[in-house]
């Protein structure tokens, strides 16, 4: 069969033509797609196949050759109801990838379509031939948990999908609801057929929705329950709760599904034969393998392809429901909100951050009308931000030229963009400052306002309290340097350019619900052993909660006699301990307790000996070699080994324990935990205490939100985000590389 895949995106060269290759394919397959990036990529990773630098439409009004050919559809989503109906059209037989359609209208179009040509069509619904969702379908038509009462299904881990376009996170292509719900929409249409929506609500704002929940019923009265996120890490289940038992796979998981019976049993169900082909392991890639051969027999032997045109008329049907029901509840909103409201345009750099996210959300909400661009570097880490109405450009902030392009036209500018890595530190933290702030007085941008941080005054030992009068004296290492330069030549160029006000914040430890480095990271690390207090704990917290910086923004925006000035930002202080306690849940009262010079010099570690090190040289074989080829060593060891048994015996038990080490310090001897050496950078015993009075005299700032309530919403945020699930390492961590398939 010749095949044409129309678009060379991730699922192509991750998953389509890893598929082709196992079958020994791929000089069959002609690539059509037209980005000369994702061309030459295509052509360097995979050389046997052909690939055509053009869109589809322009390719079907030239090749005319397509009768009885295989043609994939990979296309941005709004695309798929022209590329199908025209391929079709030319006697092609046609897959494409889900969702199919986003509304019932353009379903039945390509319905038509495939009717009138004759072709065979398929939906590429690759989780219908997973080992084990066929393992839970034939427990469940076997009665093995009785009659079926509930059914939940929730799929959740931050965005990891490797998106290289903008339009992944379009809203005419879906969100979350259509990429990963319309796979579990199948399913359940597969299971128990037809579905009727009872409640839809998702997080979109103008944008693409992030995190969804779908309540549904069956035929049978069933209740269902969808839950889906790209930011939130939920349990990554699909269950059928019985009169008998509970029935499941997990999503990772895909060789076998689960039953545990009333009594608390659990048994692994596995399909004897996973797939036609009994060479291929249990593996998601795998199952791409299995949709492919499906399709190739329902083109040439007419056998009946598992997902036809008529069977995503339901699941198309309910993802047209959820999303104008949102746009129902968008309008509602919009109506209580001034629709004359604030239509000026903001430039926001780091927008994919903690605080650009939230600074996007702020003004999102409260600007309804208002044009966001938030440039990024890479569409893999939006989908925080994609919810709202935003415009999202791939720009290179070192391009000077570029940057002035988006810049202009834009009143307000937030440049939140920086580095802590020593390689790209002074490149993002100095120089694209520069082209920031350069590009929006040249551009007649009203107002600036530049992130730095209260590191650039280090960590002044003194009894008072450090205000913007200190010298500058930076801690953090380059991230520090990096920021004092910065921050000295945004103030000299304000002095020079009184057009376009400029202001600089320098925030205190930001910390809120979705924080990282002072919410997440400490749990992370108490629940891997590789949290401490240090000295304590009794060093000094300065913080400020995400709301109340957030205010401080909007506040340097408007007031203008805070031009060319800069202004510390935090709500108080306290102790790290008193700070991190309630933010390391279950885990507080567990971490031990090291000084400052044992964490700096490893003290608490155990030492390595002598025989520690003479055990771990003669436990490898690559040693053990070279001591037998030498002139005088290798005699030696036979001589020893003769005479002393015991040391052979010894030696070989050794081996076996130290198989697999990569250390010489003995397993039962290495250290319960490894705190890593920064954490005296982050929460060290620091005495410092910043002063915010100068942002209060001139900006009129003060905390809005106290430090109990701000701390209760963030512990309850980081609760739900911790205790949601398993927490998975990758986004299918199936234990298989996708090019493992060339080799099986």
């Amino acid at each position: 069969m010749r095949w044409i895949i129309f678009g060379g995106g991730s699922v192509v060269s991750e998953y389509h033509l890893p598929a082709f290759a196992y079958l020994q394919e791929l000089g069959a397959v002609t690539i059509v797609d037209p980005s000369p990036a994702a061309i030459a990529k295509l052509k360097q990773s995979w050389p046997q196949v052909s690939c055509v630098q053009d869109t589809f439409q322009g390719y079907l009004e030239t090749e005319v050759r397509l009768a009885g050919c295989g043609c994939i559809i990979t296309v941005p989503n709004r695309l798929h109801e022209a590329a199908i109906v025209q391929t079709v059209a030319l006697g092609a037989h046609c897959l494409c990838e889900k969702p199919v359609a986003l509304r019932v209208a353009s379903a039945e179009k390509i319905a038509q379509a495939v009717a009138r040509s004759g072709t065979v069509f398929g939906a590429a619904m690759v989780r219908r031939f997973m080992p084990s969702f066929v393992a839970l379908n034939k427990a469940l038509q076997e009665g093995l948990i009785g009659e079926v009462q509930r059914i939940e299904v929730a799929d959740g881990t931050p965005f990891a999908w490797i998106a290289d376009s903008a339009d992944f996170f379009e809203p005419a292509n879906g969100g979350v609801l259509a990429d990963m719900g319309i796979h579990y929409l199948d399913l359940l249409h597969d299971l128990f057929g037809e579905l009727t929506p009872h409640s839809y609500e998702d997080d979109a704002n103008g944008g693409v929705e992030a995190n969804c929940r779908y309540l549904l019923n069956t035929k049978y009265g069933h209740v269902v329950t969808l839950e889906l996120s790209r930011t939130r890490r939920l349990k990554n289940q699909f269950t059928l709760f019985g009169s008998k038992g509970v029935l499941y796979f997990t999503k990772d998981d895909f060789s076998a599904a689960y039953l545990e019976n009333n009594r608390g049993l659990q048994h692994q169900l596995r399909p004897v034969q996973p797939f036609f082909d009994p060479d291929l392991p249990p593996t998601f890639p795998a199952c791409f393998v299995a949709q492919l051969e499906a399709f190739q027999k329902a083109v040439t032997r007419h056998e009946p392809y598992p997902v036809s045109v008529d069977s995503v008329l339901t699941p198309t049907r309910l993802l047209e429901w959820a999303y104008e029901s949102r746009i129902e509840r968008l309008n509602r909103r919009r109506l209580r909100i001034n629709p004359n409201g604030d239509a000026d345009r903001y430039f926001i750099t780091g927008a994919t951050g903690f605080i650009g996210a939230s600074v996007v959300r702020r003004l999102a909400h409260k600007a309804p009308n208002a044009t966001l661009c938030t440039p990024v570097r890479s569409y893999r880490t939006v989908s925080s931000i994609a919810t709202q109405r935003v415009v999202m450009p791939r720009l290179d902030l070192l391009d000077y030229a570029a940057v002035k392009k988006q810049v202009e036209g834009s009143r307000y500018v937030v440049h939140l963009a920086y580095s802590s890595e020593e390689r790209t530190a002074h490149a993002i933290n100095v120089r694209a400052t520069q082209n920031v702030v350069r590009a929006a007085t040249e551009c007649a941008a009203e107002a600036v306002v530049v992130l730095s941080t209260m590191y650039v005054y280090g960590h002044p030992e003194t009894t008072g309290f450090v205000d913007e009068t200190w010298p500058l004296c930076p801690a953090g290492g380059h991230y520090g340097r990096t920021k004092v330069e910065m921050q000295s030549w945004c103030l000299e160029w304000a002095r020079q350019h009184a057009e376009t006000r400029l202001v600089l914040l320098n925030p205190s430890c930001v910390f809120g619900p979705e924080g990282k480095t002072y919410v997440t990271l400490p749990y992370d690390l108490a629940c891997n052993k590789r949290f401490c207090w240090v000295d304590s704990g009794q060093g000094i917290a300065n913080y400020v909660y995400i709301d109340n910086l957030l205010d401080a923004i909007e506040q340097a925006l408007s007031v203008r006699e805070a031009h060319g000035q800069n202004f510390l930002i935090t709500d108080g202080f306290c102790s790290w301990r008193e700070f991190l306690t309630p933010l390391l849940l279950d885990k507080a009262n567990v971490c031990p307790n090291l000084t400052l010079h044992e964490l700096k010099t490893d003290a608490f570690c155990p030492k390595t000996t002598a025989s520690d090190l003479a055990r771990y040289l003669l436990s490898d074989y690559a040693f053990v070699d070279l001591v037998n080829r030498h002139p005088v060593l290798g005699p030696l060891k036979s001589q020893v080994f003769r005479r002393v048994p015991a040391m052979r015996k010894r030696l070989d038990e050794s081996r076996r324990i130290d198989a697999a080490a990569t250390s010489i310090v003995p397993t039962d001897r290495k250290p319960a935990f490894d705190p890593p050496l920064w954490l005296a950078d982050l929460f060290g015993p620091t005495a410092t205490r910043f002063s915010a009075e100068k942002a209060a005299l001139l900006l009129g700032w003060t905390p809005q939100v106290p430090f109990d309530i701000a701390m209760a919403k963030t512990r309850g945020w980081l609760m739900e985000w911790s205790g949601s699930t398993h927490r998975p390492e990758e986004l299918y961590a199936d234990g298989i590389s996708h090019h493992t398939l060339l080799q099986r």
